[in-house]
């Protein structure tokens, strides 16, 4: 597996969760495209922080009530 294929799955993952949550948990439409990418973007960099790549939903969740505070001081 290349480098471009685990930076996707990677992607795919917190995709896949995004969608889920929206769609299971919230039980509400999915805010759009831009700010579910806005919400990859924002777990990256804290992944690159601590330097581990590796998410659970708990991690996903929590990464998700930071990424709301986050938002909430623009």
């Amino acid at each position: 597996m290349s480098a471009t294929d685990t930076v996707q799955e990677f992607k795919s993952d917190i995709d896949d969760w995004w969608c889920q949550t929206f769609a299971l948990r919230i039980a509400a439409p999915a805010p759009n495209t831009r700010m579910r990418d806005r919400f990859i973007t924002f777990v990256e960099r804290r992944c690159a922080e601590v330097g581990c790549y590796k998410l659970d939903d708990k991690q996903l969740g929590i990464l998700f009530s930071e990424f709301i505070e986050y938002l909430g001081e623009w």
